[in-house]
């Protein structure tokens, strides 16, 4: 609560995005979600890899004016699948000037889980500077490997200077494999006494 949406809600749809993938490189779709907190998804098929992680992204410029230092608050849902099989989708996330050169205000690896199920995240940061209406966008990167990515139920939310950036909700960041019983740890134990 307290907060005001920085990008337009029916500009978050997943048919609303601006998504940049040449069909070397992929396609994108729009479909019917079966989610309690949406209803539509997009995805994304990177069937090769880019030159770069920004030539497949999803893009949604801002709605109203930031002001430098608001906090921003930005959840989506998300989940994917490498086209070889070893584990989840990668995309980099970030809140950006929308043009050159491109300073951002956050920038948050997503790794889905590898079983390909959605997560939530969380992602919160101050704003860099002043932004007119559209001058910002968040922006999902996923030029990262062959795999497909999806995303949904995406809210931008600005606080502000009325809540301090750490009392708004974080996903920390992880990877596969973190975990304290992950199989390859005790595998390296092995290794490391012999």
């Amino acid at each position: 609560t307290g907060g005001e949406d920085f990008i337009a809600p029916e500009k978050l749809l997943p048919s609303a995005f601006h998504v940049g993938i040449g069909k070397q490189f992929g396609s994108k779709q729009v479909h019917d979600a079966k989610h309690g907190g949406f209803n539509q998804k997009l995805q994304v098929r990177v069937t090769k890899r880019p030159p770069n992680t920004w030539d497949v992204a999803l893009r949604a410029p801002s709605t109203v004016a930031v002001k430098k230092g608001d906090a921003l608050l930005i959840g989506f849902w998300a989940r994917g699948k490498a086209a070889d099989g070893t584990g989840g989708g990668v995309a980099e996330f970030a809140v950006e000037r929308n043009g050159a050169p491109y300073e951002k205000s956050v920038q948050y690896l997503v790794e889905t889980p590898a079983d390909g199920t959605w997560a939530h995240y969380w992602v919160r940061c101050k704003s860099l500077q002043d932004y007119e209406a559209g001058a910002l966008k968040i922006v999902f990167q996923a030029g990262y490997l062959p795999m497909t990515f999806e995303v949904g139920g995406v809210q931008a939310i600005n606080y502000g200077k009325r809540k301090p950036l750490d009392d708004l909700p974080y996903t920390p960041l992880t990877y596969v494999g973190r975990e304290k019983d992950a199989p390859w740890r005790a595998a390296a134990a092995q290794r490391i006494e012999q």
